[in-house]
């Protein structure tokens, strides 16, 4: 599709972009590629490629103070309610099935309210996340209850949400949807606020995309915005950046281990895995 001059001017970049609603291929295939150029039409290489979707309810998760302002790790709390004793596994994988954090030992538990605050490691990407617990009884034999949730780390910063480079001849490619939370046909998201774990609404990722190039040596970038829908996408990006912060990027760090806070008096009459809070969190 193409846009009128007047309306990019209110982009940050000069941005020509093509996309498909649906693919033109039997399988629907999804893939991304974009290609970036300079105004004479030579391609920019090894430019970091970040991105991050909108949120349906992005103004309330932006309005919100952050919880934990003195340090550069999100914070959020997950909460494990268990009427009799049990050994629990409480973790964190990505949407690939791959673990990111293991918030329980295997010691036996009474039973009883539990609460841990899981701090993200640095380098850890931004996006959807599903928390699983499984209880066993106390011979650790057989399964007393099993629950997951969906967690959404949303943070604004491009070293948290980087997908590749661009390549040689200035292009950048990918078919993995994971990056794309509006493609993986996720249910409503819960959103909660940083006082506790009620449910105060939901959420959902949009198919509206910032995409952030930065030349990580010269401290220069630009953001573009696009749709990226099931099937083919394209862009055509030209290279207008600004000068940005010159904070080095955000590298990795081994995850914390929390404590679990608990158990509470009061033994709850029925099992429950707690949505996070707060949810989305940075």
């Amino acid at each position: 599709m193409s846009r009128p001059a007047s309306l990019l001017l209110v982009f940050i970049a000069a941005l020509s972009l093509s996309c498909s609603k649906h693919s033109t291929g039997p399988d629907n295939t999804f893939s991304l590629k974009l290609s970036v150029a300079d105004g004479r039409g030579i391609p920019v290489s090894g430019l970091r490629v970040s991105l991050i979707n909108d949120l349906s309810a992005s103004y309330v998760f932006l309005n919100r103070a952050r919880v934990n302002p003195s340090s550069s790790l999100a914070v959020t709390t997950f909460g494990v309610e268990a009427p009799v004793a049990f050994h629990g596994s409480l973790t964190v994988e990505s949407l690939k099935g791959v673990d990111v954090a293991d918030l329980f030992d295997a010691s036996l538990r009474p039973a009883g309210v539990y609460t841990v605050n899981w701090d993200v490691p640095d380098g850890l990407s931004s996006g959807v996340y599903r928390c699983r617990f499984v209880a066993t009884d106390s011979a650790g034999t057989t399964i007393l209850f099993r629950d997951s949730i969906f967690a959404s780390l949303y943070a604004n910063d491009p070293a948290l949400c980087v997908i590749g480079w661009t390549d040689a001849s200035g292009n950048f490619e990918t078919t993995d949807e994971s990056a794309f939370p509006n493609l993986l046909g996720l249910p409503p998201i819960p959103l909660t606020g940083s006082a506790g774990p009620t449910v105060i609404g939901s959420f959902i990722y949009s198919d509206s995309v910032a995409v952030t190039l930065t030349d990580t040596l010269n401290h220069l970038g630009m953001v573009s915005r696009t749709l990226i829908r099931q099937g083919p996408n394209s862009m055509s990006v030209v290279w207008t950046p600004t000068l940005t912060g010159s904070a080095p990027d955000i590298g990795g760090k081994s995850a914390i281990v929390p404590p679990v806070a608990g158990p509470s008096p009061v033994v709850p009459k029925a099992w429950k895995l707690r949505q996070n809070y707060p949810n989305p969190f940075n």
